[in-house]
């Protein structure tokens, strides 16, 4: 959209033979041929294109009653000027819009000429065109390529001070017709763009700006879902002329070879459809028991190719006060940090020097074997550690297309490759296991507000089938579905010599420990009982074996009980843990309401013992992440926590658990961030938050933790904590692939796409090109409302379609 903001005034004085409808006739008051004034100023000004070699423009009725609606407007308010007071015809696009027309591009010159009983058409023309070529803002309109239809009207007034005949011109301007499944009416819906009303729009952290990523679609249906009605309510519904809309954008919008078809007339952009205000979605709501908002936004037109994407419109008093599109950006959550229990043993108990060690390898499409370079990635890794491997974990995953029976099949297959890789190197098969998956889980997540997200209306055979026979989808996708090819594995690696002197007769262990339990000998019980939780955390011993033993719930048994919950708390199949970078997402957490009922009693049992109070906390933890709800008041919860360092109360345990007890208190507050947030007590998510940041900018992270801790911070809406924390990652990693791309990403959301890029923002663009330019173009594709700025989108064509 163009606006031309100088004015332009000129005085005319000729004395020219009168020929009545030509160039020489006189310029009458009681008869001016707005046409025919019209035409000849066209004419020159379309002969100056013709010399710049552009396309001539031509008269559109729509532009010429625009045109004559705002030369009327200025000689009513006797001043040059681009705005009117009337909301619905307060810029040129709303006028345009107003008579009907509907164009991707408009602009606006507008000028006054005073002229005497003397002054002729010719002269008249003269002069408003030489005003606009000497004005280099009108030049610029007259020269702009991009237009290509034209209306020019007039208004006779008087000036105020000399009352000297003036006439004052509108020169509207417009390019292509804009690509429409459905007509704006005239009045836009009865929206306004963007004004004052719009100023609260500021105070809704972000939100507005990302509704369209809560956009799902069934069927033709769109509904708008969001996780708080609260939030809906209070930012976006709060009077009864507040609402959404629905703007769908299509990629075929944005051509290289010209100008965007978009549209300049208003709040929408692409094909429009009819908002939705507030009574109607608040009484149609489904889910308002939930404290949830699910509301029908409407229904897709007919003709919509794929790759399409739905902006959401926030209205608010009538005025379309945000347009959110779709802009994918990095995020993740944080799984709770790995705590170790606390044992209630005869001697100190924990597994010997262990780290662990993830490492990634790249399946190809429907292969069940690596390339020469990723096998030479395990070997290297056996290699490198050797007879120090003491367990193998593999996670082998299949993309989703293809066929389900077949994908499972390919995971297993794949797992067991690389299980074989191990055997040859002579480890053991009990210490080598895995698991496998196809990958819906990540796929739904993928594709979520992309181009592809109509693909989330259909069941997993549906969208096989559509991967299977549509080859230009796949082709599209193929990306996404090499990203779920990727298996994980880790393998727990041990120094420690003492670790071939663990005991490992179970079963003896087993009966001797339950011989002097009947005997109530509890204090040899307890000695015998460590020695299986020894052999249990360094993996000589199963789970089943230490849980095997139904123990009384008296308090005399307060140590051994709290040892077997520590078991069933803390440990389930081998999963591996790291301090930050999540395995396979957060696990499913599911627990009966028995089991709750059990541990509340265990509590009672004994308020000052460390080890149970301790495991029973971490298991609160747990509980309050995964369900959003608590088995205890979240402040008492931290209290207890706070209260585990006081020497007075746990004596030596105090002192041995000092950095588990660190955890706990993060794990707390990673938990406490989701669960106010459900609460609506933003307050004390915000301090949550805050520790989080905190309590990671005092550790040496490692590039990959660093990632995926700006990726958490991402995804709660603290996306200048993510960046500030990426910059200071690739001040020692500049080259690190994943991080550059996730700053770039994330800076994109804080630039002003209304004017020209920041310098340095341009630079970090330039910079992930020459990393990878598939994968940037790859980017762009699926962000290519980004293109609505010029910088983008010459960036865009040059380097992935030039």
């Amino acid at each position: 959209m163009k606006y031309t903001l100088p004015f332009l005034i000129f005085s005319v004085f000729f004395s020219i033979t009168i020929n009545a409808q030509t160039a020489n006739s006189i310029v009458e008051t009681s008869s001016l041929s707005s046409a025919f004034l019209e035409s000849l100023i066209l004419e020159k000004i379309n002969a100056h294109r013709q010399e710049k070699k552009l396309v001539l423009l031509e008269n559109e009725p729509t532009l010429i009653k625009a045109a004559a609606n705002h030369s009327s407007y200025q000689g009513s308010v006797k001043k040059l000027t681009h705005e009117q007071n009337n909301a619905h015809l307060k810029t040129p696009s709303l006028r345009v819009a107003n008579f009907g027309g509907n164009f991707n591009l408009v602009g606006e010159n507008v000028a006054l000429v005073s002229f005497d009983s003397k002054s002729t058409y010719a002269t008249v023309s003269e002069a408003f065109f030489q005003a606009w070529m000497n004005s280099p803002p009108h030049y610029q309109n007259i020269i702009t390529a991009d237009y290509k239809h034209s209306g020019i009207r007039f208004r006779f007034s008087k000036d105020p001070k000399t009352r000297q005949p003036i006439i004052y011109a509108t020169h509207v301007f417009a390019g292509l017709k804009a690509r429409y499944f459905s007509e704006v009416p005239r009045n836009n819906y009865g929206i306004s763009p963007f004004n004052s009303s719009c100023a609260y729009y500021k105070n809704t952290g972000g939100i507005a700006e990302v509704l369209a990523n809560f956009i799902i679609v069934k069927k033709d249906s769109i509904y708008l879902h969001y996780h708080n009605l609260r939030h809906i309510k209070q930012y976006f519904l709060a009077a009864e002329t507040d609402g959404f809309a629905i703007d769908i954008v299509e990629r075929a919008q944005f051509p290289c070879d010209k100008a965007n078809l978009t549209s300049a007339v208003g709040a929408y952009q692409g094909v429009s459809l009819p908002p939705k205000y507030r009574e109607e979605l608040l009484v149609n709501n489904p889910m308002y028991e939930q404290n949830k908002f699910l509301a029908f936004l409407g229904v897709l037109p007919e003709g919509l190719v794929d790759n399409y994407q739905l902006n959401v419109i926030s209205i608010r008093n009538h005025c379309a006060c945000s347009n959110s599109s779709y802009l994918e950006v990095p995020v993740s959550g944080i799984p709770l940090v790995k705590i170790l229990p606390v044992w209630h043993t005869t001697f100190k108990v924990n597994k010997l020097d262990y780290k662990e060690q993830v490492t990634e390898v790249q399946f190809a499409q429907g292969k069940t074997t690596l390339s020469s370079s990723e096998t030479s990635t395990i070997r290297s890794l056996i290699e490198q550690h050797k007879k120090n491997i003491q367990r193998v974990h593999i996670f082998a995953t299949s993309s989703i297309e293809g066929s389900s029976d077949k994908n499972e099949q390919l995971g297993i297959d794949r797992a067991e490759y690389i299980k074989d890789l191990f055997k040859k190197a002579g480890y053991a098969p009990e210490s080598i296991n895995y698991h496998t998956l196809e990958r819906w889980d990540m796929f739904r997540q993928q594709i979520k507000g992309t181009p592809f997200a109509f693909l989330l209306q259909l069941s997993n055979p549906q969208i096989q089938e559509r991967l299977n026979t549509d080859k230009g989808l796949f082709d599209k996708i193929e990306y996404l579905l090499a990203q779920q090819r990727k298996t994980q594995i880790t393998i727990k690696i041990s120094t420690e010599e003492k670790f071939r002197s663990i005991p490992n007769n179970e079963l003896e262990l087993l009966a001797e420990f339950e011989r002097l339990l009947e005997a109530k000998e509890l204090d040899a019980a307890l000695e015998v009982q460590s020695k299986m939780v020894y052999a249990f955390v360094n993996d000589k011993l199963n789970k089943a074996t230490l849980l095997a033993t139904k123990i009384p719930l008296e308090k005399e048994y307060i140590p051994m009980l709290s040892n077997q919950i520590a078991v069933e708390l803390f440990f389930s199949d081998y999963i591996p843990h790291s301090v930050l970078v999540p395995n396979w997402g957060d696990p499913f957490f599911s627990v009966d309401q028995a089991f709750v009922d059990k541990l509340m009693n265990l509590i009672q049992l004994s308020e000052s013992d460390l080890p149970l109070q301790y495991n029973l906390s971490a298991f609160a933890i747990k509980y309050m992440r995964y369900t959003r709800s608590s088995i205890m008041d979240a402040a008492q919860l931290y209290q207890k926590i706070l209260g585990f360092s006081d020497e007075a109360v746990y004596g030596k345990f105090s002192a041995w658990n000092k950095t588990e007890i660190e955890r706990l208190k993060l794990n707390f507050h990673l938990a406490a961030a989701d669960y106010f947030y459900q609460k609506f007590e933003y307050e004390k998510r915000g301090n949550s938050l805050k520790y989080v940041r905190e309590h990671y900018s005092k550790q040496d992270l490692k590039i990959d933790e660093a990632l995926y801790l700006a990726k958490y911070f991402n995804q709660n809406y603290r996306f200048q904590w993510a960046i500030d924390l990426l910059k200071n990652s690739l001040e020692t990693a500049p080259k690190h692939e994943d991080t550059y791309f996730t700053y770039v990403q994330t800076s994109t959301l804080l630039q002003d796409f209304d004017q020209p890029l920041e310098a340095s923002y341009l630079e970090a663009l330039e910079k992930a090109l020459q990393m990878n330019q598939s994968r940037w173009c790859a980017w762009m594709n699926t962000n290519y409302q980004l293109m609505y700025n010029a910088d983008f989108k010459h960036v865009y064509c040059k380097r992935c379609l030039g």
